[in-house]
């Protein structure tokens, strides 16, 4: 029984390791390159896995209405500051990920649940084989080239695989690209660098302390929709709280190609990082400081 059992063990290892160890959503430990959570499973696919098909608050979405509402200010600390510690970005197999040495930054305030933090875990990118799909969410039916999450558990919970299990465990906040003609010399720190990372076992680099300075463009206006979702990938857990950033930022088509220079664990260009929006059933939109309050559709409370 034993051995019968280890071999269907190792069997589950070797085919799923390349394409299903690392939830892009839950990233990898940045020195140890092992996933943060340990899924196991014969799930194939971007997200196939456990609420994939069944669950009723699944993600990504079209945010095609908004209800405005009053909400405590958002709250974001040390996300987009010149950083002393510093920044390493690495190829997990499924995407670039984006690791904050030091300190984790926080969120909290909006939507969140009163008197609760969120520290950051790790941020990465979501792409397409087209640049007029490429984020996963959608505002108004309208795609972006390029869409960047920013992964935060509650601070109460001890580490990811408990946040998960948690439906308040988690809290993203996504930002999506916008195509511009000429090159965004805001960007180049990140995309300069994925030449440095081509396959999952290249060495993590090294980002400039100025690296994610832009994203203040995007935090600075406060406006943002929220929504009860899940993660976008494998088991697409319905533990998220998702934030997404109303204001986008520009980049062009030959900085969003470099993304899909990198390679999965196959050694093949990684085209697709995305999943498809998905169903809204009754679920609100709420959106807050200025964003366009439109009317939801029928049948939406």
């Amino acid at each position: 029984m034993h051995s019968a059992f280890l071999l269907i063990f190792t069997t589950l290892w070797f085919k799923t390791r390349g394409h299903v160890m690392i939830d892009p959503e839950l990233g990898v430990d940045p020195v140890s390159r092992k996933p943060y959570v340990n899924q196991i499973s014969n799930v194939s696919g971007f997200a196939s896995g456990l609420f994939c098909s069944t669950g009723t608050r699944q993600s990504p979405i079209d945010i095609n209405f908004c209800i405005r509402t009053t909400m405590t200010a958002l709250r974001t600390e040390g996300h987009s500051i010149d950083r002393t510690e510093g920044f390493t970005m690495v190829n997990t197999g499924t995407t670039a990920q984006i690791n904050f040495d030091g300190s984790a930054p926080l969120l909290y305030g909006g939507p969140l649940p009163l008197g609760s933090q969120y520290d950051l875990v790790q941020a990465h990118f979501h792409w397409g084989s087209s640049d007029a799909q490429g984020s996963e969410h959608a505002q108004f039916g309208n795609y972006g080239p390029l869409e960047i999450h920013f992964v935060h558990k509650k601070t109460t919970y001890a580490d990811l695989t408990a946040a998960i299990a948690e439906p308040d465990g988690l809290a993203v906040f996504g930002v999506i690209f916008a195509l511009q003609n000429a090159d965004n010399p805001k960007l180049d720190k990140i995309v300069n660098k994925l030449s440095s990372i081509p396959n999952p076992d290249s060495s993590p680099v090294t980002l400039d302390s100025d690296a994610m300075v832009w994203l203040d463009d995007v935090l600075s206006t406060f406006r943002y929709y929220n929504y009860p979702g899940s993660l976008t990938t494998h088991d697409c857990n319905e533990v998220v709280t998702w934030i997404v950033m109303h204001k986008t930022i520009g980049i062009s088509a030959a900085q969003v190609q470099k993304f899909r220079t990198l390679k999965n664990a196959d050694g093949a260009d990684i085209l697709e990082a995305r999943r498809a929006v998905q169903n809204l059933n009754d679920r609100v939109i709420t959106c807050a400081r200025g964003c366009l309050a439109t009317p939801a559709p029928e049948g939406v409370p």
